[in-house]
């Protein structure tokens, strides 16, 4: 969800930027994408986990 959240917020700064309408730093798309990066694949590697975990305990039931 976070991650969403932040892909949204980097394609608007980066809209921003190219309008002229407020001053962002150059910095901010990247570290905005870099998160929501970051996030997606950590949540991926929670979900499979997760899983993993759910069918070994459906085995052992």
């Amino acid at each position: 969800m976070w991650s969403i959240i932040l892909i949204l917020l980097g394609v608007g700064a980066e809209i921003v930027m190219a309008n002229n309408w407020f001053i962002i730093p150059e910095f901010v798309p990247y570290v905005l994408f870099g998160l929501a990066g970051l996030l997606a694949v950590i949540n991926f590697f929670t979900f499979l986990s997760v899983r993993k975990q759910a069918n070994n305990v459906i085995r052992r039931w």
